[in-house]
């Protein structure tokens, strides 16, 4: 090997690199055109960087996809942590509002006074109930707005039960008549159900009239329920179009409120 030929080759990488002057460019190329050894050389380490760029390509394409990777998986998590957040917040939500239910269960259900009215533009459905100490009197209401109504009667104390059905002229005694009794209504249960509830609703606040309520919603309905108490007072049923409202009062019920109602008139079946 002769010494330009050494020169040549020693300059090699930073030609290939671009970093050599003007002046070295012009010998260089000058040179492998007239040394065909020198020339096999150069293309050599050209093929041997241009791989080394095609591998240092795609390393660092592997480090933009892994970024990538986990850039999603961070934000996979916190949406996973966010998703399991709301769902404990709503569980909470449901094991406080059972904890108030179950209060007014044990403290208040011997005596309480409740009614419940249900409209959905066309028919009507009210019904009231007066209960004390297992004693109870009970009436429904319901019909079309424009049309007969009927009524429903169920009276009970510790010695009698009497159920009444009328509609215009039509009055019947029967213990067959089903009343449709009425009871301080929940919107929750135990654990595991609040759990699974706790995936299909939503729930929100909201302050009605001087009340402060939680609001369970979905697509088929919103329900009401009045924080303090835990009671359902309120119901928006979008499938069947219909509105329930709930009253509830408690420690008010009289013995004369519980009424055995007027036989007169009433066929036995």
């Amino acid at each position: 090997m002769n010494n330009e030929c050494k020169v040549i080759q020693d300059l090699l990488p930073n030609y290939i690199e671009n970093l050599t002057s003007e002046e070295s460019n012009g010998i260089i190329k000058k040179h492998l055109k007239e040394c065909e050894k020198c020339q096999k050389i150069y293309e050599s380490m050209k093929e041997n960087e241009d791989d080394k760029k095609i591998e240092k390509g795609k390393i660092e394409l592997l480090k933009k996809v892994k970024k990538k990777i986990s850039f999603l998986k961070i934000i996979l998590i916190l949406i996973l942590l966010i998703f399991v957040l709301v769902i404990f917040r709503r569980i909470v939500i449901m094991e406080i509002i059972k904890n108030k239910y179950n209060n007014v269960v044990n403290e208040k259900m011997n005596n309480y006074y409740m009614r419940v009215e249900k409209y959905d533009g066309n028919t009507i459905n009210i019904a009231e109930k007066y209960y004390k100490d297992g004693n109870y009197f009970f009436e429904r209401k319901f019909g079309e707005f424009d049309g007969d109504i009927s009524k429903i009667t169920s009276y009970k104390n510790e010695e009698n039960q009497i159920k009444l059905y009328e509609n215009g002229d039509e009055k019947i005694e029967s213990n067959n008549i089903v009343e449709g009794n009425i009871e301080p209504v929940s919107e929750v249960g135990d654990f595991a159900s609040n759990a699974q509830y706790a995936l299909i609703i939503g729930i929100d606040s909201a302050k009605i009239s001087d009340k402060e309520y939680y609001i369970f919603r979905n697509n088929n309905y919103e329900r009401y329920v009045n924080k303090e108490t835990g009671l359902l007072e309120k119901e928006i049923d979008f499938n069947n179009n219909t509105i329930t409202n709930y009253y509830y009062d408690f420690g008010v019920v009289k013995d004369s409120d519980i009424k055995e109602p007027n036989l007169d008139g009433f066929v036995e079946e």
